[in-house]
């Protein structure tokens, strides 16, 4: 029996008498000295009976010099010459999906050889990818598998890159240190956990996960978007103009959420996230901080945070602390912090009357100043729940 991804070769003579040679990919072992393949071409003339000769080996096709200022198909066969130092692989629309999701591993190749045999730099300029993914899907159908979930591109993520399918020689603690390391391989355990729980999801639906799996869909789904973040490669797709964050800030960004810590945001939070103002409670009032303020630094006082991320606001109780503002970054140092998602309703609510309560009761000046600061917290925690979103 063939392996699997070897090729096939079926050889033979159509109805008319013309010459069959279809070469076909396997993709699956039946049993009963059976595979299922897919074919590289038309298979129009294939009839039960015919010769497939298995090749023992999976496709391959030439590459180097010579292959430049040329163009092939999916197999490596040369169609047609060139007046440039390019090499060419296609897959035409009318031609079979096994054809169209292998020409880009075709051209994939040929690339690789320039860099890693030749080590010389290499443009793979491939268009359109997404026909390529259409293709897959296509051929899951055609196998009974379930069709893989679109792309992060045809979600419209961009840069359209799947961390568990890229990886680096250089993703290693002592180049990057630990701290970094161990991020990036949380998130590629909770991208995998979702990755794997997508059929269930697609057959029975999201609220038939247990608890736990069902937080790390919407985590994973936070991340998917959080690696959206507004790049300059990326600016002719979204229309946002790239950004650039230090690498220490995007670390924090991928631990809080993976720690749970901004689980109460929702995932548009985390798309192409720009903040275009903040609401800051001061000593001397409340201040609004937009894009390229004049560099402050200021007391924070008991009051409410808000911040506008593109068409939404996160609202924030604070408890007191500095804030300082300069070369559009804001850093806020607080004695304590709540989220108003993460408040209580009615806790909040009781916490508040029995501040009242405290401050009629309270005697003396340094009981009456203490009973004042905690009726002011009480106050900001019921605030930033009814802050208007």
């Amino acid at each position: 029996m063939p392996n699997i991804y070897n090729a096939l070769v079926v050889k033979g003579r159509d109805t008319v008498g013309q010459p069959i040679n279809v070469t076909c990919e396997v993709q699956q072992l039946l049993g009963n000295n059976r595979v299922r393949a897919v074919a590289m071409s038309a298979t129009d003339g294939l009839t039960r009976g015919m010769d497939v000769i298995d090749t023992g080996a999976p496709l391959s096709v030439p590459v180097g010099g010579a292959t430049l200022g040329r163009i092939f198909n999916v197999l490596g066969e040369p169609i047609d010459n060139l007046e440039s130092k390019v090499a060419l692989v296609y897959g035409q629309m009318n031609e079979p999906p096994g054809a169209r999701m292998r020409v880009g591993l075709t051209a994939l190749t040929m690339a690789e050889y320039f860099r890693d045999v030749n080590e010389q730099d290499v443009l793979l300029f491939v268009d359109n990818i997404f026909r390529f993914v259409q293709a897959g899907s296509e051929v899951s159908a055609l196998l009974g598998r379930m069709p893989s979930a679109v792309g992060l591109a045809a979600k419209g993520i961009y840069p359209a890159v799947d961390p568990l399918d890229s990886t680096s020689t250089m993703l290693q603690p002592r180049i990057v240190g630990d701290e970094h390391y161990e991020t990036a391989q949380q998130v590629k355990q909770t991208l995998q956990r979702y990755k794997e729980l997508q059929d269930i999801i697609a057959i029975l639906g999201l609220d038939e996960l247990s608890e736990e799996d069902r937080l790390t869909v919407a985590r994973a789904r936070k991340i998917e978007r959080f690696l959206s973040q507004p790049f300059f490669v990326a600016e002719v797709f979204t229309g946002s103009p790239g950004k650039y964050v230090g690498l220490a800030e995007t670390i924090r960004g991928f631990q809080l959420i993976l720690s749970g810590e901004l689980d109460g945001l929702p995932e548009q939070a985390f798309y192409l996230v720009e903040v275009k103002e903040i609401i800051l409670s001061t000593n001397s009032g409340q201040i609004g901080v937009l894009p390229n303020h004049a560099p402050i630094a200021t007391a924070v006082d008991i009051g409410i945070l808000r911040i506008r991320l593109n068409d939404q606001w996160l609202t924030m109780a604070l408890m007191g602390g500095f804030a300082r503002i300069g070369n559009n970054e804001i850093t806020v140092l607080v004695n304590d912090a709540e989220k108003s998602s993460d408040i209580d309703p009615q806790e909040a609510q009781q916490t508040l009357e029995i501040a009242e309560a405290a401050l009629i009761k309270a005697e003396g000046k340094r009981q009456t100043i203490e009973a004042n600061l905690a009726l002011r917290r009480a106050r900001t925690r019921v605030e930033a729940i009814n802050a208007i979103s």
